[in-house]
């Protein structure tokens, strides 16, 4: 094994390259299963939602996926108000952004 070999060996952890490909096969493998387990994963969210009366069975918004499953007035008001929440930051930026380049206009 030359000098170069081992330093390659060193970068990789010291595996082989018999060990690098079953990896490899390995993780296409678990990914491949994972991607199809998706559909089945996402078909039971829908009904463990209501179930779990995080969404309603006769909304007054019906969430698309959701099979006629939503939100009702309450539930509707709280998650605008996770949305505005959330958006806020954003907002701010922008402002301070623009009250920066007016100041910069300003000064010029």
């Amino acid at each position: 094994m030359t000098q170069n070999d081992t330093s390659f060996r060193q970068q990789l952890g010291g595996e082989t390259l018999g060990e690098m490909m079953a990896l490899m096969f390995g993780g296409m493998i678990a990914l491949s299963l994972f991607l199809a387990a998706l559909p089945r994963i996402f078909a039971s969210i829908p009904t463990w939602l209501v179930e779990h009366q995080v969404l309603v069975a006769h909304p007054l918004l019906a969430l698309p996926g959701c099979r006629g499953a939503g939100l009702d007035g309450t539930r509707l008001l709280i998650a605008l108000g996770v949305l505005a929440m959330a958006l806020s930051p954003l907002v701010a930026i922008v402002h301070a952004r623009r009250r920066e380049r007016r100041r910069d206009r300003d000064d010029d």
